[in-house]
């Protein structure tokens, strides 16, 4: 049980699209809006969380992929955090002998 006040929360909800508070009980939000309404939905021992002020936005996912790029990356030698060509031969090394052939 948390409450989370003191912010600017973007619900993206037309409805009630800007709130001052959440409440949070069992990984759900159960109430949004001014501190009070809040706060009315949870117990008096709930874990109360100040933002001071921050902005809050609906976590956004991007989970696609593009499975050619990917693909492609599988066949060629890794060569981040190589630098210049000692580097990149001891990652060759390393690459080939872990039986990594494209």
């Amino acid at each position: 049980m948390l409450l989370l006040y003191n912010a600017t929360f973007y619900t993206m909800q037309p409805a009630q699209p800007i709130v001052e508070a959440l409440a949070i009980q069992a990984g759900k939000i159960v109430a949004a809006g001014i501190k009070a309404e809040a706060e009315a939905a949870l117990p008096a021992g709930a874990q109360r969380l100040n933002l001071h002020g921050a902005a809050v936005l609906p976590g956004l996912t991007d989970s696609h992929i593009h499975l050619q790029h990917y693909a492609l990356g599988l066949k060629s030698t890794p060569q981040s955090s190589t630098y210049g060509l000692p580097g990149r031969r001891l990652r060759l090394r390393a690459y080939v002998s872990a039986g990594k052939r494209s």
